[in-house]
């Protein structure tokens, strides 16, 4: 599971004037790739990798990359249990 986490002005309109800065701030950055890393490792998880599925289950807990929600924290842990336990 490659993601890349590049500023989201990657394609804007970059000028070489000392005028227009196009950098953007690191937080952002951050955050979007953080977010990023949620969708990508919810899709492994989704689609029955366990790793991910334990993954997925602290991320929602502490709000990690998406809307806290220590409910759907719960149904992800019992679904890893429970592809764990098939295997």
């Amino acid at each position: 599971m490659e993601s890349s986490c590049r500023g989201t002005n990657e394609s804007s309109n970059y000028s070489s004037s000392s005028n227009e800065n196009p950098r953007v701030q690191l937080s952002d950055v951050v955050a979007e790739c953080v977010k990023r890393w949620f969708k990508d490792t919810l899709k492994e998880a989704t689609s029955g990798d366990i790793n991910m599925q334990v993954l997925v289950a602290p991320m929602y807990y502490s709000g990690y990359g998406v809307a806290r929600g220590t409910q759907k924290g719960r149904l992800w842990m019992t679904r890893a249990s429970r592809t764990q336990s098939s295997v």
